[in-house]
């Protein structure tokens, strides 16, 4: 199932993620603290939809510091229409800039691997690369989060 791919990239970049001693404890906090401002809104936003279908859908986050950018990375994932769409983006939870974007709708009968996303670019380094599947995006984004 599509979702629990999704669920295991985030669990992936949780796991990912280098040992405390490699970010200072303030940068942590401080990422955390406004990655969590950040998320409030789709939080909220799914919260408030009569449509949610389980707490399976419910949009997650996580947040990493990366020294080298020298920003606070917010991974943010939503299921705007149940399981027949996910969306996931990577932004600078202070600057508010996207680094990555990723977006997959299935309205037909067919299997998900046989749908291609609708959405699927990264551009970490001023670049912008573009991708064809749900993994190589979340390759491309769990390499800036364990930096």
């Amino acid at each position: 199932m599509k979702t629990k791919s999704l669920l295991a990239a985030a669990a992936l970049l949780l796991l990912a993620a280098p040992p405390a001693h490699a970010q200072s404890l303030q940068d942590q906090q401080a990422c955390k603290a406004q990655a969590d401002k950040v998320f409030e809104p789709f939080n909220a936003k799914w919260m408030a939809s009569s449509t949610r279908p389980s707490l399976a859908d419910a949009p997650y986050h996580t947040s990493y510091y990366n020294k080298n950018l020298g920003v606070c990375l917010v991974s943010i994932i939503t299921h705007p229409e149940g399981f027949k769409s996910d969306q996931w983006e990577v932004r600078d939870a202070f600057g508010g800039r996207v680094f990555a974007s990723y977006s997959w709708s299935n309205f037909t009968n067919r299997k998900y691997w046989e749908v291609p996303p609708t959405t699927c670019w990264t551009a970490f380094t001023g670049e912008t690369k573009y991708c064809n599947s749900e993994d190589e995006f979340s390759e491309a984004v769990m390499a800036y989060f364990n930096k």
